[in-house]
C-alpha cells in the first residue's frame, strides 16, 4: 500500500501541488486573513476609450484617497502635450473633469506619461538646459490647486546611461520646483527582482537621493516579459519585487505598490498581446469557462490559439494582502474604467 501511495504521488506531483496551492489560497482569502485597511488607495485614470466609465466609478461611493488623471504626455517628437477632452476624449483635461476628480479624492496627482523612448530622450535632453516644461507642469498644479505631479516614464530597458542621467537631473529640478510651491512629486518605477537588476539602468537607490515624495512600483505586465500564457502579476513575483526594492529604497512610507485591474488576450502562435478591460473580456468567447490560476489567483482560459487572463475582486484582494504582509500600506490600481474593484478600506 505504501508503494502504491508513493507511486501515485510521484506520477501526480504537479496536480497535487496545484490542489494544495488552491486550498491554501482559499484559506488565505476566506479565513482570518482578509485585507485590513490600507493607509492609502490610489487609482490611475487613462484618457479615452475603453476607460470612459472612470468618472462613474470614482463617484460611486468607493473610497479612493488619490486620483491620478493622465493629463500630460511626452509625444514621439519629445513635445509635452496636454491631453484635453477635445484632443484625447473622455477623461481628458477640462475644468469640469478636474472638478469631479477633486470632489471624489483627498489628493490628486497629474500623471505625465511618455509614448516612446525616442521622444522621451529628446524631452529629457531639453529639460537639462531649458526649464520651460518644468515650469509648465509646476504652474499647472499650482493654478489648479492639486497635490502634485506623477512622472510615468517607462520603456526602461531601452534607456542608456546618458538618458538615465538626464532623467535624474529632470527629477531633481522638478522636485525642487514643486517643493518650493508646497507641491509633491511622485514617480513610477519598474518591477525589478534582484537577479534582473543588471538588465535595468534604473536603480531605486538613486531615487532615494532625489526630492521624491512617493515611488510607485509598477508590479504588473509580467506577461510582456515572460510571454503569452503567463499571468499579469504572479504572487511570488510581487514578493520578490518588493523585497528587492526595499533593499535599495528602505523608506517604505514612500513606497506604493502598483497592481493591475486589467487583463489581456495573447496569441500562442504569434506572441502578440492585447490588453483588455474586464468589460471587454467578459464578452470574449469562452469567458464562462475561465478558471483560477493558482500562481496569481487571476482568472484564465484558453480558446484555440488565444490565452486570456483577467482580474476579479479575489485576485486583487490577495495581491493587496501579500503587499501588506511585505510592509507596504499604499497601493495604486491600473486602471479605472471598465475594470473590477475591491474596497480595501
Amino acid at each position: 500500500m505504501f508503494n502504491i501511495i508513493k507511486k501515485f504521488i510521484r506520477e501526480n506531483r504537479n496536480f497535487i501541488l496545484v490542489c494544495i496551492a488552491v486550498v491554501l489560497i482559499g484559506l488565505f482569502l476566506y479565513g482570518n486573513l482578509q485585507p485590513k485597511a490600507l493607509a492609502e488607495t490610489m487609482a490611475w485614470i487613462y484618457p479615452g476609450e475603453p476607460a470612459c466609465s472612470a468618472s462613474a466609478e470614482y463617484s460611486d461611493g468607493r473610497v479612493i484617497d488619490v486620483l491620478k488623471p493622465e493629463y500630460f504626455n511626452v509625444n514621439n517628437s519629445g513635445v509635452l502635450d496636454l491631453a484635453t477632452e477635445q484632443s484625447a476624449g473622455c477623461n481628458g483635461f477640462s475644468p469640469d473633469n478636474l472638478a469631479g476628480i477633486k470632489k471624489y479624492s483627498k489628493e490628486q496627482y497629474i500623471t505625465v506619461a511618455n509614448t516612446g523612448a525616442s521622444g522621451l530622450s529628446v524631452f529629457l535632453a531639453r529639460s537639462t538646459t531649458n526649464e520651460a516644461d518644468i515650469n509648465t507642469l509646476v504652474s499647472f498644479v499650482v493654478n489648479n490647486d492639486v497635490t502634485g505631479i506623477e512622472i510615468d516614464f517607462e520603456n526602461f530597458s531601452n534607456w542608456d546611461g546618458n538618458m538615465y542621467l538626464e532623467y535624474k537631473q529632470f527629477l531633481q529640478k522638478l522636485g525642487d520646483a514643486l517643493h518650493a510651491k508646497n507641491k509633491k512629486l511622485m514617480i513610477d518605477g519598474p518591477a525589478i527582482v534582484s537577479a534582473e537588476q543588471n538588465l535595468f539602468i534604473f536603480k531605486y537607490g538613486d531615487m532615494a537621493k532625489l526630492p521624491i515624495d512617493k515611488v510607485v512600483i509598477l508590479i504588473y505586465d509580467y506577461e510582456f516579459d515572460h510571454g503569452v500564457g503567463q499571468p499579469v502579476s504572479p504572487i511570488g513575483w510581487i514578493q520578490d519585487v518588493i523585497s528587492a526594492t526595499k533593499k535599495n529604497f528602505p523608506d517604505t512610507s514612500k513606497i506604493t505598490a502598483g497592481i493591475p485591474s486589467y487583463g489581456y488576450v495573447g496569441s500562442k502562435s504569434t506572441g502578440q498581446i492585447k490588453l483588455l478591460t474586464f468589460d471587454q473580456t467578459r464578452n470574449e468567447l469562452g469567458f464562462i469557462d475561465s478558471v483560477r490560476d493558482p500562481a496569481s489567483l487571476e482568472m484564465t482560459w484558453t480558446n484555440g490559439d488565444n490565452v486570456y487572463f483577467y482580474q476579479d475582486s479575489q485576485s486583487m484582494a490577495l495581491k493587496v494582502k501579500v503587499i501588506q504582509n511585505m510592509g507596504i500600506s499604499s497601493i495604486s490600481i491600473w486602471h479605472l474604467g471598465g475594470n473590477p474593484w475591491y474596497n480595501f478600506k
